[in-house]
């Protein structure tokens, strides 16, 4: 599990629980209505605000860095970077097909809209949707 999320969890319940213990009925916290509308409003702007797809990705995304057990390799990303900036500079037209299976698909999909499409890196940066992280490894 990720430290950060797990440590992110336990302050938001501590906050909870500090907050219903000391109100001075506890049970105002439990009302049915309240939660209905807190989460169902939460769920109606994420709805109206981003496609389902976001969303979904999204969420696959929380509950990997929360439960998952792959960490980020920055090193091996940089390494994958190097690598092809190199095959770039012998062979542009080669570089699609000589590109590190372990590359982030990000990157692959950047390097090809570039070669075999012709894009600049600012459009580049328009198509491709920037990871919620802003990493390079989403695993």
């Amino acid at each position: 599990m990720n430290f950060a999320g797990l440590l992110g969890i336990l302050s938001g319940l501590s906050v909870l629980y500090f907050v219903i213990m000391g109100a001075k009925s506890p049970v105002i916290f439990a009302d049915k209505h309240g939660a209905i509308i807190v989460i169902g409003g939460t769920l109606a702007v994420a709805f109206l605000s981003f496609r389902s797809s976001r969303l979904i990705m999204a969420m696959k995304i929380v509950f990997r860095k929360l439960f998952g057990k792959i960490r980020n390799n920055y090193l091996e990303q940089i390494r994958i970077i190097v690598e092809t900036a190199d095959l770039y500079r012998l062979n542009p037209k080669a570089t699609v097909e000589k590109i590190s299976s372990s590359a982030h698909p990000f990157f692959r999909d950047g390097i090809r809209y570039m070669i075999e499409f012709g894009f600049s890196a600012v459009e580049i940066d328009e198509i491709i949707p920037i990871p919620l992280n802003n990493s390079l490894n989403l695993n």
